[in-house]
């Protein structure tokens, strides 16, 4: 019946709210969690969590402010990144524009602590 379908619409929705307020949370818990300590940031890559937040990139859950944080201060761990997640980064913003948030990440991940890696500069061109 029509008052089911509507039920069911709204229910889906509701769901669908929750599991993006979720994943938000989760986000900035993994945020807080590394801050400025180098053996958690290791743990991350070490872990593939790395690459699990970059595929939450893109969908206005805060992912790349996890990257920007997790890259901008710790040289051994950008260089350890690979292309396809410096290529979605890329990606983003021939799609999305030059938003703040991926030009911020090729800035971490190109210069952290203020330090070039050339090997990534090389990588964006």
């Amino acid at each position: 019946s029509a008052d089911v379908d509507k039920w069911r619409q709204l229910m889906q929705s509701t769901i669908e709210c929750m599991k993006t307020r979720c994943l938000k949370l989760l986000v900035r818990l993994w945020l807080a969690t590394f801050l400025n300590s180098r053996k958690i940031e290791l743990y991350f890559l070490k872990n593939g969590w790395v690459e699990t937040i970059n595929s939450l990139n893109g969908h206005g859950l805060g992912a790349s402010d996890v990257f920007v944080a997790l890259l901008s201060n710790n040289k051994q761990l950008v260089r350890q990144v690979d292309g396809s997640t410096v290529q979605k980064f890329i990606d983003f913003i021939r799609l999305l524009g030059p938003l703040d948030t991926w030009l911020s990440f090729l800035v971490a991940l190109c210069a952290p602590a203020e330090s070039a890696v050339g090997a990534m500069q090389q990588l964006v061109l």
